[in-house]
Order: C-alpha cells, then sequence, then structure tokens
C-alpha cells in the first residue's frame, strides 16, 4: 500500500496483467486478530493519497480480503482538520470482477471480501469505478463508500467535526452485475447480505 502522512501527495499503484489478479485471505494473529490482504491507498493530512489502477481479464478478491482507498483525521499546525482526499479506485476487467468468501477468525469474527473508500477527515472519500463484463458479488461480499463522524479534540476553538464527502460507486458491466446471497455473522446471528453502499455519519 501507499501512504502520506504530510502535504505531498501519496503515489499511485498500478496494477496490469493479461491474466488475473487475486487478492485472498488474509493473516491471523495468535491473539485471533486478523489481518486482511489488501491493497491499499491512505492518507492521513493534507495531502491527497494516491489512486488505485487495476488491469486485468479477470480480478478475484476473495476470502475476506480487501482493496480500501482512506483519508484519516489529524489536526494541521492550524487546528483545523486535515483535507487530504482519499484516491479512486478504478478497476477493468475484460472478463469479470468476482467478490466472494469470507474469514472467520478464532472467536467467530467475521470480515468480508470488500471494496471500501472511506473517510474521517474533511477529505472527500475517493470513487470506485469498475468496468467489465460481469460483475459478482456474494457470500457478504461488499463495496462502499462511507464518511464517518470522526470529532476531533485539541483545537483552540473546541472539538472539529469531520466533514468529508464520501465517494460516487460507479459500475459498468456488458454482461450481468450478480449480487447474490449473504453470510450469517456467528456472534451476532445477523445476516449480512452481498451489496453495495454508500453511507454518511458525518457532516458531509
Amino acid at each position: 500500500g501507499t501512504s502520506t502522512f504530510g502535504t505531498g501527495r501519496g503515489g499511485d499503484i498500478t496494477v496490469n496483467a493479461t491474466g488475473t489478479v487475486s487478492i485472498s485471505g488474509g493473516y491471523e494473529g495468535p491473539g485471533g486478530s486478523f489481518t486482511p490482504t489488501s491493497i491499499s491507498s491512505g492518507v492521513v493530512g493534507d495531502g491527497d493519497a494516491g489512486a488505485i489502477s487495476i488491469s486485468a481479464r479477470t480480478v478475484e478478491i476473495t476470502d475476506g480480503a480487501l482493496l480500501h482507498a482512506s483519508s484519516d483525521s489529524n489536526l494541521n499546525s492550524g487546528g483545523v482538520a486535515s483535507t487530504g482526499r482519499a484516491g479512486d479506485i478504478t478497476i477493468t476487467a475484460s472478463d469479470r470482477v468476482s467478490m466472494s468468501g469470507v474469514h472467520v477468525n478464532s472467536f467467530g469474527d467475521l470480515a468480508v471480501s470488500s471494496i471500501q473508500s472511506t473517510t474521517q477527515s474533511d477529505g472527500d472519500a475517493g470513487s470506485i469505478s469498475i468496468s467489465a463484463r460481469s460483475v459478482d458479488l456474494k457470500d457478504g461480499a461488499s463495496i462502499s463508500t462511507s464518511t464517518f463522524n470522526n470529532v476531533i479534540g485539541g483545537s483552540p476553538s473546541g472539538p472539529i467535526i469531520t466533514m468529508g464527502r464520501g465517494g460516487d460507486i460507479s459500475i459498468t458491466a456488458s454482461d450481468t452485475v450478480s449480487l447474490t446471497g449473504g453470510v450469517v455473522n456467528p456472534i451476532s446471528g445477523f445476516f449480512i447480505a452481498s451489496g453495495l453502499s454508500s453511507r454518511t455519519f458525518n457532516n458531509g
């Protein structure tokens, strides 16, 4: 992954393949904590994060793996929230994009396969754009953009409520877009459906 923590722009991540790009699973530590296999771009500061671009015949994200662009909160020297924008995620597949499978750790915590663009700052979340012959999501897989209401303390004028805008999601398929099934969280018993979502929990 790439990250920026100041005013400079983060580097782009570009993956070009003639066959399949597969992001799968992750690592479960001795305490049961799960670190997903991921491609990520993030910013904590006023510099923009880099973009993530994948081009292949087939792109597979499975067993709890993650594709993630983020903008996180930080107070700059002026006592205001950082404004760095999360990077855009672009996937182009001549055949299909497939997302499926989950990881359940030793405590029963569940991680679904996902593509996420998030912001917890005044910087906007990046957009997610997918173009393929077919796009298939199952087993609770998700594509989402989210803004979170992160109140930052430490400003001379008091707490700051972040206002970053959520990113857009665009999916173009010449054949089918399929969202099927889901998974039951073994701890809460809640059903997690495969899906697309755009949510805001702040003032953006």
